[in-house]
């Protein structure tokens, strides 16, 4: 359903909201606690409708009913190698389960639940697998064992990729069929014969065609906003890729992947901008992502938008306040026929939820120059008492929203600008259309930025080369032609100089460049041939 979209205000509020820190939009429903810290976590629906969460804890596997989620029930425990790390994933009846801490993975047959489990370890015909990091099923039955390596230890960290196991030939003893060795795959998510590879330590993520098992093929690769590309995951349409990065401040990205051959940057957002929190794993359910945080909880985003990615509701799992860390929430399954979500966080035991899963209040429009009527380039425009904070693009155009009904503080800014702080009305799975004018004294055009003294440009006919000249930060760096669209986007290593593919079209380009928190930033505007 298409949203009602407002031009006029109707409504007055009393109240102002803020939402910045407390749950919001999800309902604790169940809580189980164990003596030992929790890893990753999935979930199976037997066919009488009981649902199991299926929980990777480090010294093995808990299977637990929570079919009344008040009441946790943990049926089985199954041993496995001590590990902090755990995961889980399901194809039909089997559990498939891999660890850092070696035996191989683990296979459980789940069809005879609540009377018995039976285990069983697959290490691969010569050894091939002794430890792997994750897993990803995809919908025809292949699995793909990320992070792997053999009995011996002796496959070298850039070359563990991953296998691919058929598991409808034999699901307990299954074949590999396939295998990526061009660089290490923290973890995958895959469709239709394409895999999406988080490329953890080059930040990038890798799409690779699988159609032939025996020949893999890399079709494109592109950087995530802090370099450190952690998990992916698809929309149902198959148009969007959504990414996280595992390190402090980072984003939750949606990319525009409908054109493979130039994957654009759609939208990015942080939560509690400012505390450090950190994103582990990020869903896709139905126009919503549900993500994980450390030291918070489980995250739902408004995704409908793909290009206005708005927090819709928070539940936090964590003992720790936010802030920078490695605890909390590690894991998520939102995949349950009940609408139930689980969650595992490492020190605080089984999370069960639910969602209100309620579309967000979506404002959009223009931020103009007083001083000579044209939009405003990197403006920055503020929810308080939310995380959206947003930046106008190179047409001066913001997008941004709320998680709720009500009235709401905006603030307003720019360098060169008067900060202007006002009230708007906003009403969920509505957008409203507003535009706001700075007091500015100086224009887009004749801006000078602080940021130069940290680069160095150099735009002939023939070439683009662009120097970093700081010694311990890298830069980012978005190419935009005239109507606002990406041309590229990457990043630029301390003191390190590159040289930019020029674009296929000439024209009027902008060169868009800034640090990871954007105190330093700078557009170039140049002619390209």
């Amino acid at each position: 359903m298409k949203p009602f979209i407002f031009f006029v205000f109707l409504f007055v509020f009393s109240n102002l909201v803020s939402l910045t820190a407390s749950d919001f939009n999800i309902t604790f429903k169940g809580q189980l606690p164990y003596n030992q810290t929790l890893s990753g976590i999935w979930s199976y629906a037997a066919p009488d409708g009981t649902e199991y969460a299926i929980v990777g804890t480090r010294s093995g596997t808990s299977i637990v009913d929570i079919s009344d989620p008040s009441n946790p029930e943990e049926k089985f425990f199954i041993q496995g190698a001590t590990s902090d790390w755990r995961e889980i994933r399901t194809f039909e009846h089997y559990a498939y389960i891999t660890t850092e801490g070696g035996g191989g993975l683990q296979i459980l047959n789940l069809s005879n639940l609540p009377n018995n489990v039976n285990v069983n370890t697959w290490t691969g015909p010569a050894n091939e697998v002794n430890t792997a990091h994750t897993i990803f099923i995809d919908e025809n039955g292949f699995a793909f064992v990320n992070g792997f390596n053999n009995a011996d230890g002796t496959i070298p960290g850039n070359q563990r990729g991953f296998l691919i196991l058929d598991l409808n030939a034999n699901p307990i003893n299954p074949p590999i069929v396939g295998s990526f060795s061009d660089a290490y795959v923290h973890d995958c998510y895959g469709r239709n014969d394409t895999i999406y590879a988080a490329l953890i330590y080059q930040g990038i993520v890798a799409v690779i065609d699988v159609s032939d098992k025996a020949n893999l093929q890399i079709i494109q690769t592109f950087e995530t906003p802090s370099l450190f590309t952690h998990n992916t995951w698809l929309s149902d349409d198959g148009k969007t890729l959504f990414t996280t990065d595992e390190v402090s401040g980072a984003y939750i990205a949606a990319y525009d992947i409908s054109n493979l051959n130039s994957p654009q940057l759609l939208d990015r957002i942080r939560i509690l901008p400012g505390s450090g929190l950190i994103p582990h794993n990020v869903h896709y359910l139905n126009g919503f992502l549900v993500a994980s945080y450390y030291r918070t909880g489980v995250v739902v985003i408004d995704a409908r938008y793909p290009d206005n990615l708005i927090e819709v509701g928070r539940y936090n799992t964590s003992i720790y306040s936010p802030s920078n860390g490695f605890n909390g929430c590690w894991g998520i399954d939102p995949y349950l026929p009940s609408g139930n979500v689980i969650a595992s966080d490492i020190e605080n035991g089984l999370f069960i939820l639910k969602p209100d899963y309620e579309r967000a209040a979506y404002l959009e429009g223009l931020i103009i120059n007083s001083n000579d009527g044209f939009p405003l380039i990197s403006a920055d425009i503020k929810i308080l008492g939310t995380s959206q904070t947003e930046r106008t693009n190179l047409n001066g155009e913001y997008k941004t929203g709320a998680p709720e009904t009500g009235e709401y503080t905006l603030e307003i800014s720019r360098s060169g600008c008067t900060t202007k702080t006002t009230n708007v009305n906003l009403y969920t799975d509505s957008i409203i259309y507003k535009n706001f004018v700075l007091n500015c004294t100086t224009t887009n055009a004749n801006e000078v930025s602080i940021a130069e003294v940290f680069y160095q440009l150099d735009v002939t006919n023939s070439q683009i080369l662009l120097k970093n000249q700081m010694s311990n930060e890298s830069l980012l760096v978005n190419i935009y032609d005239i109507s606002g669209r990406i041309h590229s986007n990457f990043a630029i290593n301390a003191l390190e100089l590159k040289e930019i593919n020029q674009p296929p079209t000439p024209g009027i380009y902008f060169i868009h460049i800034f640090n990871t928190d954007k105190q330093i930033h700078s557009v170039e505007k140049v002619y390209l041939q």
